[in-house]
Parts: C-alpha cells; structure tokens; sequence
C-alpha cells in the first residue's frame, strides 16, 4: 500500500452511500458471508446518516487514492434517560474498514484521530460498545491502544455488547 495515497479527512453527509459499503463489507467479512460490491440495503445509508446527524458528531475517513476505505463517527456522551450531554465523554459510535485494507493500521489510525480531537474539546474519557462474539480482531485493536474493558452489560438485536473505555 502507497502510503502516499492515503488520506484522512472529515466526512461529507453526501458520503453516506460510501460508508454504507465499507460497514455492510466489514460486516459481511466478520460473519464469514460474501462481500457485496455494491451497496445492498439501502437501510445502511439511513443508519450512517442517523449516526453523522447526531448533536456535534463528527465523521473522519480514510481514503485511498480516490477511494473511502474506512470511517470513524465520534460524538459526545448523550445520557439516554435525559437526553444530556456528558461533556466529560466522547463516544465511538462507528468504526469500519473495508476488510481489503484490514491489518494495514487504518482502524489505528482513525482511532488516533478521533482520541485527538476528544482531547481537542475537552473530553476525559472515550468509550464504545461493540459485539462481544465473533468480533475479536476489533476487540485486539482497541485493547492495543489502551482501551479496558469496563462490565457495563448490554444486550441488542445483534446479542451481547460488550463495553470499551479509554482515559485520556
């Protein structure tokens, strides 16, 4: 991989469609299904606009040479019962690559910058949920850069969530 051809920027809104690929093609890799090639449920994109609409979330991508090959959506802490902000937090809400690229340090990357700017607005700490089955490989990048697991449970439609934080 040419280095010189990977970028990081914000993300447009018009770019949905775009983030929408790489989440159904990491998650297709990560249930051991085929990859699509194109987008199959347009679903996806209103998932990822949710995401990016959310009160100051903020979208950085990855690029490769013309490509969106990764993604990462942050926002601050809402507390669900109140609807509040935890100006103290900042929370991971997404975090893709495409599994062509995957082992090539982009999630690492992606999660640098988003640590960046929690510290940037003053945020103290970074949290995330994500799968607790069948998802080790991210599992392993956010132990590696210093995420610890915290037992806040959860349960989804997707099962059992397991709970990630970082002190910043």
């Amino acid at each position: 991989m040419d280095s010189t051809l990977l970028e990081f920027r914000n993300a447009d809104h018009s770019e949905a469609d775009k983030l929408a690929l790489v989440l159904e093609r990491a998650n297709a890799e990560r249930d051991g299904i085929s990859l699509p090639t194109v987008l199959e449920n347009d679903q996806t994109i209103g998932y990822i606009q949710e995401r990016m609409s959310r009160i100051d979330a903020r979208t950085q991508v990855a690029i490769y040479g013309r490509k969106i090959i990764g993604f990462a959506i942050s926002h601050p802490l809402i507390d669900p019962e109140n609807y509040s902000e935890d100006t103290d937090t900042e929370h991971l809400s997404l975090l893709m690559i495409d599994p062509d690229y995957w082992g090539r340090r982009i999630a690492s990357r992606l999660l640098d910058i988003t640590v960046k700017h929690a510290l940037d607005t003053g945020r103290s700490h970074l949290t995330l949920w994500t799968r607790e089955r069948d998802n080790r490989r991210a599992q392993a990048v956010y132990e590696h850069k210093g995420f610890s697991l915290t037992g806040i449970p959860k349960t989804t439609k997707d099962g059992r969530q397991v709970h990630y934080q970082l002190d910043l």
